[in-house]
This record gives C-alpha cells, structure tokens and sequence, in this order.
C-alpha cells in the first residue's frame, strides 16, 4: 500500500522561538535547540519528520490531529499554512519564524499564567494553592518574576530567506525586544518579509519613534478580543474597551494595515455566549476572524468541562444557528468534571475578591445558566 506523507510547511520551514520547535504547539524536550539551524538534526525532531513522512501522526502533532479529525470545518494550523508549500520546496530553508521576544504584558487575561504575562506574577501568587493545582503546568507559588522566553541565538540563523514573520507575547508592543527584532528583520530583509503580530489593542506601535517601520511592504496585525464591552474588560482583565475600539480605528486608517487587520478570539467557557454577539460587532467594523480556532483546555477550570450535561444543552439551544454554532463540536467533546466546576467557582471567588468583579455583573448569562439548580 503507498504511504501518503502528512505533509507540514513548519515541519519542514519553521521555528517558534516560543518552544524552540517547528511551531509553538510541538515540544523537543531534551537536548534543547537554540536555533533553526540545530533544529533538523535533533533525534527528537528526526522522529516527528520520520514519523509524518510515512503518514502516522506523531504524538507531537496530537493538536493539529485532533482539529482535522472533529468534524466541524475548521481547519488545523498544518492545514492552514498547506497552500505555503507551492513557494518552495526547499528543505533546510528557514521560511517562516515565529518569535517571542519575551512575555512582558500590561493586562491579566483569566485564561493566562505568569508563562505568557509579567502582570500576572503578583495575581499568581495570591491565587488558592487548589487552583494552582489544577494547571497542566503551575508556577510555584513564590514566583517573583516572569518566565524567561526560551533561548534563542540569532547569530545562528540566516534571516534573509524568511518569508513570514509571527510575533506572539506577552504584549509586543509593550516590549522594547520587540522592535530590536523588528529592526534586524527590516535591515536582513530589505522590509520583503511579511510581519505578523497579535495584540490586546490597548496600546499601539509608535511610528514616529521608529520611522523605519515602514520599510516593510506588508504588515498583517491581529487584535485578541474574546468578547466585547464589560465582558471584554472581564474576561481579558485591565482591558479599557473603549481603547480597544479606539485601537482598531487607528490602524484601520493606517497605510501598513488598511487591509491587513484582523481578530481572534480565544474560545472558553467564559465568552461562550458573549461570542456571536462579538462577532457580529467586529464583522459589522469590517474586521474579518482568523481561521484559527483554538478551545481553552489549559488551566481546565475554564474549559467547557466546567458545565453540567443539561447546562450545555441549554448552550446549545441558545448558540444554534448563531454565529457561534461551530463551537458545539467542541463544547460535545467535553466531558462534565466536577472538579473542574469547583476549580472554576474558586477562581471566580478569587477573580471578585483581587479585582473586585464579579462574574454575575460581566457575564449574567452564563452566571443564570450555571446558577439555575440554586434557585
């Protein structure tokens, strides 16, 4: 029988500095890389590669693997980035970089940990040692400081061949690392790459400080926004909506991302019914979604385990035929845990009691669904 390869372009083309693997949702374990150029004679890496082209999925690739095989039209990142292999198919060639500059953030997101954002080391050490607990992987609970992104040595790899550029966080913007890689990628690529970055949008890049920016022919920004109005300000902690509103009309009118801005949004229990509302609002800006879709399952409290058999039901009934429908696979998937609901009720007592919100006041309707047996 003929062996049909799983083909992937960040296999192949990529590096994510964010894991020191070929994207961020693969890990190498030991020995670590440092760079591209190590990356392809790593025993770990050769097993993944030699695993893909005889056509069985490496538990390394679980993610994108469990995306192709739900039936719900949405697409995995490898399925994704496919249409980037008629480019080149040069093996070897460093393509696509993804790159953290560090974790440096202004706001404490509910779904986020000290691993991705420096504001939240202080909220992580007052948190109750049972929700700490529950994480796939906690901070001790004395942690003083960010996590350090992983190590990466420039000098190793040959930039000029990049094609695609992604910038994650932390908050990038909010990081002055991000405009140092900024600027090398500007002076090794004549500005030919294309540059990808997400952000909270509640600063912007400052243009007049570093003019050079607009060397680069096409910038590509993507807004997180995971609901809007007080739900956003919940949800995403710190957030001003107002200045997120604010944010996208700027680049809107901004020559290097005119049409070259887009959201996405990270699905949770939390904004589960705040989604359709929030894409109808951004679509109706003429801001179109990325084709990514990602479901919280870490920290687990605020995946759709959480909800009770008749609770989703009633979910269901309230998200059939929205715009919010292609999260019911998902929300099947998920069996109750009641751990999980007790976790996620702590971590709402403990949300109220450092920030002073109350989920009830932010999202009522998810607030009545999962209070209803109380009445």
């Amino acid at each position: 029988m003929e062996v049909k390869p799983i083909k992937c372009f960040l296999l192949d083309h990529g590096y994510s500095t964010l894991t020191s693997a070929p994207c961020c949702d693969t890990q190498l374990g030991s020995p670590c890389v440092t760079s591209f150029s190590e990356l392809h004679s790593n025993p770990r890496y050769l097993e993944i590669k030699q695993s893909m082209d005889q056509g069985v999925w490496h538990k390394a690739c679980e993610y994108c693997r469990v995306v192709e095989q739900r039936d719900d039209n949405i697409k995995s990142k490898r399925q994704l980035l496919l249409s980037k292999l008629n480019n080149t198919i040069e093996k070897d060639t460093l393509l696509e970089l993804q790159l953290a500059p560090g974790y440096f953030c202004n706001i404490q997101c509910r779904s986020c940990t000290p691993y991705l954002s420096s504001s939240w080391v202080s909220e992580y050490r007052s948190m109750p040692v049972v929700i700490l607990a529950a994480q796939k992987n906690p901070f001790p609970n004395d942690i003083t400081q960010v996590y350090p992104p992983a190590l990466y040595d420039y000098a190793n790899d040959d930039w000029s061949t990049i094609k695609y550029v992604d910038f994650v966080g932390g908050e990038p913007i909010y990081n002055n690392e991000f405009y140092v890689q900024l600027k090398k990628l500007v002076d090794e690529t004549g500005g030919e790459s294309v540059v990808s970055f997400s952000t909270n949008g509640t600063i912007v890049m400052d243009f007049k400080k570093h003019p050079w920016i607009a060397k680069f022919k096409e910038m590509h920004i993507c807004v997180s926004v995971d609901s809007v109005g007080p739900s956003a300000e919940f949800i995403r902690t710190g957030t001003n909506w107002n200045k997120v509103e604010q944010t996208i009309q700027f680049y809107k009118l901004m020559p290097q991302f005119k049409n070259h801005i887009s959201y996405h949004l990270t699905n949770s229990v939390l904004n589960i019914l705040e989604t359709d509302n929030t894409l109808t609002y951004l679509e109706s800006l003429g801001v179109p979604r990325t084709n990514l879709t990602i479901h919280v399952s870490d920290p687990v409290y605020l995946s759709y385990s959480v909800l009770t058999h008749d609770e989703k039901i009633e979910i269901i009934k309230q998200i059939q035929d929205t715009r919010a429908e292609y999260v019911i696979p998902a929300l099947n998937d998920c069996s109750y845990n009641p751990d999980h609901r007790s976790q996620f009720l702590l971590f709402m007592e403990h949300t109220k009691n450092y920030h002073g919100m109350d989920w009830k006041d932010y999202v009522p309707a998810l607030y009545k669904i999962m209070n209803q047996q109380n009445k």
